[in-house]
Formats: structure tokens, sequence, C-alpha cells
């Protein structure tokens, strides 16, 4: 009996271990099989620069920050953290900015903008959209010290399970007359809806190159968390928003190789560019249809989806492929993280 017990307990751990080896594939243990020696050719990529960097300012509109200036604080603060990691980004202090100039992209003045903005290249401007009901719910008042008041303890039978079903009932039985007896009392809350638009500016093309807007609400027992909500809810939508400007300004990544029959593959971006452990990602290549179509556009055209794997640098990651026995990844595609992933209610 107790070899069998070492068996079945070892047969449970190599079952458990190697479950758990499929959900997190380890890039290392992998090697390369035929299927990785496949290479996807882009005979019109363009090489990007890899050590631009794009001088980044924000600016809460100014009467949202003059009612809320805790909230406006936040944005700058969250944006900062964020950007401190993308190595394309550089955050430009708001006091470097011209107030006139965020004044205009507020009011859709964009051209008179950008001769006003000296020190940075673009100009991400937040205006919150806070709008605030009250609505009255009724809240029980405290009951626990007239609960023993209402329990009767139950008869004994001698059976110890009908016994203690017994007592269980007759005490949920003087928990509700014991509320009954207390009675509730009307509490105002407050009911918080933001819907925050994100207007990212271009200085060189003259143009707002991004417009997100986002929805969230809170709900508050007195005005003095309201703040703290907008806060919390605020850092949310600029934390959503950051990694939407990794898909759209982080330089070109291509797949560098695959492992495992392309079960993995490594990427030429990492945390510098903002990827964390579990973002998803997507593969692609580019469809060129200019010699059926004249003056056609290169169309990007997905191959496959992965997820980051948790061991990255400031400049690769791997990537777990999915259905990576049904798509074909090939070193040369071309990754992204898909900006539907950005998107929040």
């Amino acid at each position: 009996m107790k070899w069998t017990n070492t068996v079945y307990n070892g047969v449970v751990i190599v079952a458990l271990a190697v479950a758990a080896g499929c959900s997190a594939p380890r890039p290392e243990l992998l090697v390369p099989m035929e299927r990785d020696h496949a290479v996807y050719e882009d005979q019109g990529a363009v090489k990007s620069r890899s050590d631009m960097k794009f001088r980044i300012a924000v600016c809460v509109d100014k009467d949202d920050y003059k009612k809320h200036p805790a909230v406006g604080q936040a944005i700058e603060a969250q944006m900062a953290q964020a950007v401190s990691r993308f190595s394309f980004f550089e955050f430009v202090e708001r006091e470097r900015i011209s107030e006139l100039a965020a004044e205009r992209l507020f009011s859709g003045k964009e051209d008179d903008a950008d001769s006003l903005l000296d020190d940075a290249d673009c100009l991400l401007s937040v205006k919150l959209n806070v709008g605030r009901t009250t609505f009255t719910r009724q809240v029980q008042n405290p009951y626990e010290h007239l609960v023993d008041r209402y329990y009767v303890p139950p008869a004994p039978t001698g059976k110890k399970k009908k016994d203690i079903l017994a007592a269980s009932v007759a005490r949920s039985e003087a928990i509700q007359r014991a509320k009954n007896a207390a009675g509730t009392h009307p509490v105002q809350y407050w009911r918080l809806e933001i819907k925050p638009d994100f207007r990212l500016y271009e200085v060189d093309s003259r143009r707002v190159a991004i417009v997100k807007s986002y929805r969230s609400e809170a709900v508050v027992s007195g005005p003095d968390q309201a703040e703290k909500a907008m806060v919390d809810e605020m850092r949310k939508h600029v934390a959503t928003f950051s990694r939407l400007l990794t898909s759209r300004y982080a330089p070109t990544a291509r797949v560098l190789e695959t492992r495992g029959g392309g079960e993995v593959a490594l990427v030429s971006i990492g945390t510098g560019s903002g990827l964390e452990p579990g973002m998803p990602v997507e593969f692609f290549e580019y469809a060129d249809y200019s010699d059926v179509v004249s003056d056609s556009t290169r169309q990007a055209r997905l191959v496959g989806r992965g997820e980051v794997l948790p061991d990255l640098t400031s400049t690769t990651a791997w990537v777990w492929v999915k259905d990576y026995d049904k798509v074909w990844i090939k070193r040369g595609h071309y990754v992204r993280v898909p900006e539907e992933r950005m998107t929040t209610k």
C-alpha cells in the first residue's frame, strides 16, 4: 500500500508539472526544428530608427485642474511613470509647456498650437468630463446587540445533527427579527460618471494623431471619497492609454527567431517598449497589391497571435504563439500590441 501511494503521488506530481509546462512553455528548453528555419522576407520594408525619442507633455484641462487638483497631479504622475518605461518616449514637465498652447489645443485650434510647443514633439491633452448624480439607499441599522434578545433555543431532541440544524435555524430567525426591529436609515450616495477624452497632438505633422474616449462609473458614500475614486479611475484610463501609445509609437518590431516548431518566438521589443508578461501581441505581414492595383498601399495582414512570457529584457521578449500548430510564425514577421487590447467600456 505504501509503495502504491508513492507511485500515485509521483504520477500526480509529474502530471501537474506537465500541465504547468504546457501552460507556460520555457524557450530555453525548446530547440529549433525544421519549421523554425523559415524566413519571411518583406521586400518593401523600411528600416526604422530605434534611437528616436518622442518628447511628450501632458496637460489636463485648466478648469478640471482647478476643480480636481489631486486628479490632475495623479494623471501627470501616472503618465510620467508610464512614459519612463518606454525607451522611445521622453516625458516633458508641464512647466515647460506653454499654457496658451494647451488652451488652443483644447479649443480645437491645433494649427496655432505648434508654434508654442518648442520643448515637446507631442502634447497629450486630457479632459475629465465628470458627471455627478445623487441617490439614496436604505442602510441597515446596527442589529447585532438585539440578536440574543430574539434567540429562542430549540428543545433538544437527542439527535446531534437535528439539534445543530434546529439551533442554526433559530439563530437565523433571531437575526432576521433583530434586523426588522433595528430598521434602516437613508444614506445619500454619489454616482460619478467619468468620460475622459485623450487627444495626442503631434507638432511635426500638425495634427491630432490619437483621439480616445473612455467611460467608467464609481459610487461613493460621500463627497470626500469622490476625489479618491476619480484618481483611481483615471489611473486605469491613463494606463490603458499609455499601452495604446506603445502600439502606435514603438519602433517596428520583428521576430528574431522561433523555437519548438514555432511554439515560441523571440521578438525585438521588450520592457523598454512597454511590454509586460501576459500582454497579448499580434504577428502580421504586409500584403502588396501594387502589381494589381496601381497606387495601392501596403496592407497589414494578421498571421497569428501570442502572449508575452515572463522572461523579458529591455529590448527583447519571448512570446508564446497561440495555435502554433495551425499558424506559421516565421523569422522576420512583424509584431505589434493590438490596439483593441487598449479599449475599455
